[in-house]
């Protein structure tokens, strides 16, 4: 699915679960194949990658948000469409 959103979109937007070792290893690869095919550049597509982030005003709401943060890693990391990613990480 990567390799085909490089080689027809103008742009892709990953998926926060990932890590830098799937980044590496299972993305990147896959973009350059995709990018090949479309006979097109990285400089003329665009990447987004939305992280995991606390983001807090005050130290009274900090662990609220970050336990927010937390629920949504252990339901991605429950999921059986991630494991893939997991078993790179």
């Amino acid at each position: 699915m990567t390799e085909l959103g490089w080689e027809i979109a103008d742009g892709l937007i990953l998926h926060r679960f990932l890590s830098e070792r799937y980044l590496r290893e299972v993305t990147v690869p896959s973009l350059g194949r995709g990018l090949a095919r479309s006979k097109r550049t990285a400089s003329q597509v665009e990447v987004v990658f939305p992280e995991f982030v606390l983001d807090s005003t005050s130290e009274e709401t900090y662990p609220r948000t970050k336990d927010d943060v937390r629920a949504q890693i252990v339901f991605y990391g429950s999921a059986h469409s991630y494991h893939r990613a997991l078993e790179v990480s």
